[in-house]
């Protein structure tokens, strides 16, 4: 038996890469070898960007921790805010 061309698709699972996710390595989310993540949110991976947010500040205006109503996988910024579509 060999390891050799194994492969994974993650598109089969409920985490599917998309955009920039596609490129990252897979040890930036799966840190010390843990590939059982059962996580599908943005927070888990992107909290530290959540909390420094400073315009408009994302903990003081009580955001969601869901980054996809403003941010996609394909660039952080610009966000699409859009106060019409949003339920705050």
């Amino acid at each position: 038996m060999a390891w050799h061309g194994a492969a994974f698709d993650h598109g089969a699972t409920r985490f599917q890469l998309t955009g920039a996710h596609a490129t990252t390595p897979c040890q930036s989310c799966h840190t010390n070898g843990n590939y059982r993540l059962t996580y599908t949110d943005c927070y888990q991976c992107h909290s530290a960007q959540f909390q420094m947010s400073a315009n408009p500040n994302h903990v003081a205006a009580n955001f969601p921790h869901d980054c996809r109503p403003c941010h996609s996988t394909t660039a952080w910024r610009p966000s699409a805010f859009n106060h019409d579509q949003q339920n705050f």
